[in-house]
């Protein structure tokens, strides 16, 4: 935390290759005696498990179910599973030449050959460069990590067996999962942990609740002088200190662990009790209006991004957050009481939507005369501004990153709709995709924003400038108040995609297909803009189509 403090990109980056033993100087011990989810001490220096030896860890976890703070997890390291499925430690050799149906998968880590685990290392690594509060990066690893792996996935036991399947190996690379169980979400996060400089622990566990027993496994973050359990599995983002219910919960979990034989793969109702409500799990991201400092402009005013009945979107900075803040600020003379309820049904979607692809809520403020919500600030503004507004859009023609764009704005889709309940945003379009840059760097993200429960009654939070409902977006179904799904997302898709090949603005209902577009190109956007809804792709059909699409094709 210290070096990312200090603002240093130069630093940052030293971080995350600095070997994990100089990491780890000078951090307060935890006594195991005392806290109930640090399961064992740290082995003294001259220990035989500080060595870096990814067979040595592999057979600790084997034979152990945990691995330490202090036992990193490097190229090599393999989970067979664990104790009971082999008679003995099988070696990595003969299980390559096991036939890939006989049991369960091996995971296997290698960064070197495995091209996917390396890309989302320096995914992890851009992600939390600017988070300066060691807290903060171990819940958003968390995210990642179960956005990687499936997230909320409906019957994602079922989807991860599949996933394994395709391959068709019994060593499985990790980085080449698309979904994934607790098994492999734990695994994943102690290896990003390890390689961002937060002490985790990996622990696997084992439940019993009346016929039932299975596996499962999840990690234990060290963070100061406390410990905190994380399990990506149920709840990804949220961390328990040590002697709370739910720590104690997976503690006994952990005491059971050691002769648990064979195991599931760890999904079943392993999830403890809810104790608090929604809202009370947001109170960690209340802010007050003083932690917030509005930018201005040359005159001294707030910079004002948009504003409509209901308030205005300023640019802000906000303590603890490093970087720019929109913050969505609601006037005092429009709070009521329905207003005040519909808020906070805002504040439960936004703050439980965490992918890459929609833009963060990252604090808000509920108190009638200072009510708001801080979002992630995306400095390239909306795709709306940079296809129609500014002086060259070049860079955004499909061959450039329009494409790039489109399959982001996809992915946030896919997000939406598969969460459970599925979740449908309604109103794609130009102005509701930000972007993360303006140019043609590669880097370039495009993030959905308007998502949330409050604008469907209100139509929107806060309208910007020419920002309004836009009929030639809607489907068919909604224009003829038909039964509605997620479906009309798909057909705003198709209207967006032509948007982007056609650089022009759509202002009627029918669009012919852009000339020069390619002919995968046309059927897609004539598929997504089908009149009857069960025509269209789904959200997942999208991805998959544009991972390997060509548009010069």
């Amino acid at each position: 935390g210290a070096l990312l403090a200090s603002g240093s990109r130069n630093n940052t980056l030293h971080l995350w290759h600095e070997p994990l033993a100089k990491r780890a100087v000078n951090v307060p011990k935890i006594d195991p005696a005392s806290s109930p989810i640090a399961i064992e001490a740290a082995p003294k220096e001259d220990d035989p498990r500080n060595r870096a030896d990814p067979a040595g860890a592999s057979y600790i976890y084997w034979h152990t179910h945990k691995l330490l703070e202090h036992q990193p997890m490097e190229d090599g390291f393999f989970d067979p599973g664990r104790r009971g499925v082999h008679a003995a430690f099988p070696s990595l050799h003969d299980l390559r030449h096991t036939p890939a149906d006989s049991g369960r998968e091996v995971i296997y880590v290698d960064t070197k050959e495995d091209a996917a685990l390396m890309a989302f290392l320096e995914r992890v690594k851009e992600a939390l460069t600017f988070i300066t509060d060691d807290r903060a990066r171990a819940k958003r690893l968390a995210e990642l990590v179960g956005e990687k792996l499936g997230g909320d996935l409906a019957d994602i036991v079922q989807a991860s067996d599949e996933d394994v399947a395709r391959l068709n190996v019994k060593v499985v690379p990790l980085g080449q999962l698309r979904i994934g169980v607790c098994r492999h979400r734990a695994i994943l996060y102690k290896l990003c942990a390890d390689r961002v400089g937060l002490r985790c622990r990996l622990i696997r566990g084992d439940y019993h609740q009346g016929n039932h027993s299975g596996g499962h496994a999840w990690n234990v973050v060290l963070l100061q002088d406390k410990a905190f359990l994380c399990d990506v599995m149920h709840k990804a983002g949220h961390l328990y200190e040590e002697g709370s219910e739910r720590a104690s919960h997976y503690k006994r979990l952990a005491e059971r662990g050691g002769d648990a034989p064979g195991g599931g793969a760890g999904m079943g109702s392993i999830a403890p009790p809810e104790t608090d409500s929604e809202l009370a799990q947001l109170a960690k991201f209340e802010v007050h209006s003083g932690d917030l400092e509005p930018c201005v402009d040359r005159t001294n005013k707030p910079i004002v991004l948009g504003e409509g009945g209901f308030g205005q979107v300023i640019k802000a900075t906000l303590r603890g957050h490093a970087g720019f803040v929109a913050v969505k600020r609601v006037r005092p003379d429009r709070v009521s009481a329905n207003m005040q309820a519909e808020f906070k049904c805002e504040l439960v979607c936004l703050f439980g939507l965490r992918s890459n692809y929609v833009v963060q809520a990252v604090g808000f403020s509920s108190h009638p005369d200072d009510m708001f919500i801080a979002l992630e600030f995306m400095l390239g503004g909306s795709l709306y501004n940079a296809l129609h507004t500014s002086d060259d859009a070049s860079w955004l023609r499909w061959d450039a990153a329009g494409k790039r764009v489109l399959e982001d704005v996809a992915g946030g889709l896919y997000y939406l709709h598969t969460r459970r309940p599925p979740l449908i945003h309604r109103d794609v379009k130009s102005p509701n995709v930000l972007l993360s840059a303006l140019g043609g760097s590669s880097s370039v993200t495009a993030k959905l924003a308007d998502v949330g429960s409050f604008k469907e009654k209100l139509q929107s939070f806060v309208s910007m400038p020419n920002w309004g409902y836009t009929p030639v977006y809607a489907a068919p179904e909604v224009n003829m108040r038909r039964r509605q799904d997620e479906k009309v997302d798909i057909f705003a898709w198709g209207v967006l995609m032509w948007e982007v090949l056609s650089e022009r603005f759509p202002h009627s209902g029918y669009l012919e297909a852009p000339s020069g577009a390619s002919t995968r190109a046309v059927d897609l956007f004539e598929r997504c803009r089908h009149e009857e809804s069960s025509q269209r792709p789904t959200s997942a059909e999208l991805v998959s189509i544009l991972r390997d699409f060509d548009m010069s094709n």
